[in-house]
């Protein structure tokens, strides 16, 4: 699945390079600037890693438990733009971030938090434990990915795109599938009943939804790396969370599984903690034009000095004239 989808957004990224994109030469076109590139495939690797990482908790613990922890990630992005760029976090931040994990916790139910009741728990301690391993990883690794983007902002989204699809469909996803294939062939990996690697893809009805998959990522990636690149790393992380309330209810629309009324208290509180952040960057930005106007003339009145209007400045000078 992930080398289909890497390939099917590679040639995406390849059609919105080719339209949007204008470099000095075609190397950074595609590539970005030589400043630029040693970033850019650190974040296809890590971006690569984050996907793999979360696809394998999901393999070894209940999908709200591995859910909640990976949307921990917001927590390390704040801590890495810290670290790495100097970004300050307001403190409308936290109480953002707290409404959302609350949310996704009353959402997703984790049997950490809520106990195993009402859930079908059958992995054994051991499995859980390494899909938390996976899970806390891959909030980690998803943490730092918008640093990263921040870290490139002068290249172009689509050029950021390009490289991420480009190394997971021709190095990470046909190395993770050799790597497989050769431990099954020599029975090192697990003998179980999966289906093999390519096993679906002669379904065009499969065919179909992979290549609809391929058409939203490239979008959401698209989208999302144009929106770090202009809006600081934790607060434009913060915004995530706002997919688990749009993901339920496209659910309900297309399956009819509505969602329990803890939920859906769960879901408002993300929603309540999306539309903070919003209104707190743009009380920030209000702020910050009320501030930059101080500093011209107009402003001088409330600064406490002596008012001086354009009108008046031109009396003084015709009585200057008469003079």
């Amino acid at each position: 699945m992930m080398q289909t989808r890497g390939t099917l957004q590679w040639i995406f990224s390849l059609v919105a390079v080719y339209a949007f994109v204008s470099a000095p030469s075609t190397v950074a076109k595609f590539f970005g600037e030589s400043r630029h590139r040693p970033i850019l495939l650190l974040r296809a690797g890590l971006y690569w890693s984050f996907l793999s990482l979360f696809w394998g908790s999901l393999a070894h613990m209940p999908v709200g438990d591995a859910t909640a922890l990976v949307y921990c990630a917001p927590l390390f992005t704040a801590f890495f733009a810290w670290l790495l760029l100097g970004e300050k976090v307001q403190p409308s931040y936290f109480g953002s971030l707290t409404l959302n994990l609350v949310g996704v916790g009353l959402i997703t139910r984790p049997a950490f938090l809520f106990g195993d009741s009402g859930t079908d728990r059958t992995v054994s301690i051991a499995e859980y434990n390494i899909g938390a391993i996976f899970a806390c990883g891959s909030a980690v690794v998803g943490g730092l990915l918008p640093v990263l983007v921040r870290k490139s902002k002068e290249c172009h989204w689509a050029t950021v795109t390009h490289v991420t699809d480009l190394c997971s469909g021709a190095i990470f996803t046909p190395v993770a599938l050799t790597v497989i294939t050769l431990r099954q062939e020599y029975g090192v990996g697990p003998d179980d009943d999966a289906p093999g690697i390519w096993v679906g893809l002669q379904d065009p009805n499969k065919l179909l939804l992979l290549l609809l998959l391929s058409v939203l990522g490239f979008a959401g990636l698209g989208l999302q790396t144009y929106g770090y690149q202009r809006e600081r790393a934790a607060r434009a992380s913060a915004m995530n969370f706002l997919e688990i309330p749009f993901s339920y209810g496209l659910q309900y629309l297309l399956f009819g599984d509505a969602l329990s009324p803890i939920q859906g208290l769960g879901a408002l509180l993300v929603i309540s903690g999306g539309l903070l952040n919003i209104v707190a960057k743009s009380v920030e930005g209000l702020g910050s034009l009320q501030s930059t106007d101080c500093e011209g003339s107009v402003c001088e009145v409330s600064c406490g000095s002596t008012p001086t209007t354009t009108s008046s400045k031109n009396r003084e000078e015709k009585i200057t004239l008469v003079a």
